[in-house]
């Protein structure tokens, strides 16, 4: 998990190519590489670098650290998730703000 960049995950939800993203793994403090979960964690509350952007929605992101012995938890925590996302609007991206400013190179005339 700690291979996943924040990045992606802003990708696939804030360019609607998924509802939402659950994530799984080994169980906390039993990854056999180490701190993977943790800081997959803490990238999510904004407390590790790289960061989850603030634009992306928290409750369209789910998370269970099954391991390999959880398997029935882990599919109950998988089909409550998807009941959250079917029960939520259709995510829309926050859009810019604009500054007033034109764009460079615009065709605007003044007069």
């Amino acid at each position: 998990m700690g291979m996943l960049p924040p990045s992606f995950i802003d990708f696939l939800i804030t360019r609607h190519h998924v509802d939402g993203v659950f994530l799984t793994g080994c169980n906390m403090e039993d990854c056999h590489n180490r701190l993977g979960n943790r800081w997959t964690e803490q990238r999510l509350a904004g407390e590790r670098d790289p960061y989850l952007r603030e634009r992306v929605p928290r409750e369209r992101i789910g998370k269970f650290w099954a391991g390999l012995t959880h398997n029935k938890r882990l599919a109950q925590q998988l089909t409550a998730f998807q009941a959250q996302i079917k029960g939520l609007p259709p995510y829309h991206r926050p859009s810019r703000k604009s500054s007033g400013q034109q764009p460079v190179g615009s065709n605007e005339t003044h007069g």
